[in-house]
């Protein structure tokens, strides 16, 4: 049986006001779920992160999902799911807020975003927004009992 040593080093402490409660990485950019805000942090040069962007009054930020310029983000304070636009990572807004059966979690990818609650999971298209029009139909769900 072998040991497997992994060396972390912290290049740089990066601090907010209010607390994080999920983070994803993707790519050059770490998205921060806050108590009502998500935090766009450009990470591009690991000694030097910065807030690229931000985006308030979207509940507490749980869990978050990345897919190209969409972010996906679930909370405790209400069962909605919240698209939110990166195309622009220093202004990022609200697309759609969707309800759900209970948002917990959120998986996505560009077939599929997969909510999870205590009662099941759903299914839906992953959201597309063009202008005003927004498309991200429900596909299926399944309740546990």
């Amino acid at each position: 049986m072998s040991n497997i040593y992994i060396d972390i080093m912290m290049t740089h402490l990066f601090t907010l006001v209010q607390p994080i409660f999920s983070v994803h990485l993707d790519s050059n950019y770490v998205f921060l779920g806050c108590e009502d805000s998500l935090r766009i942090i450009d990470v591009s040069a690991p000694d030097e992160p910065y807030e690229v962007g931000f985006i308030e009054n979207v509940g507490s930020v749980r869990d978050i999902a990345v897919v190209g310029d969409q972010a996906y983000l679930v909370g405790d304070s209400d069962a909605k799911i919240r698209v939110v636009d990166i195309s622009v990572p220093s202004e990022p807004r609200l697309s759609i807020a969707a309800d759900t059966l209970g948002a917990r979690c959120v998986w996505a990818s560009h077939e599929n975003v997969v909510v999870g609650s205590e009662k099941g999971f759903e299914i839906f298209a992953p959201t597309i927004c063009t202008g005003n029009d927004v498309a991200g139909p429900r596909r299926g769900h399944l309740r546990v009992p």
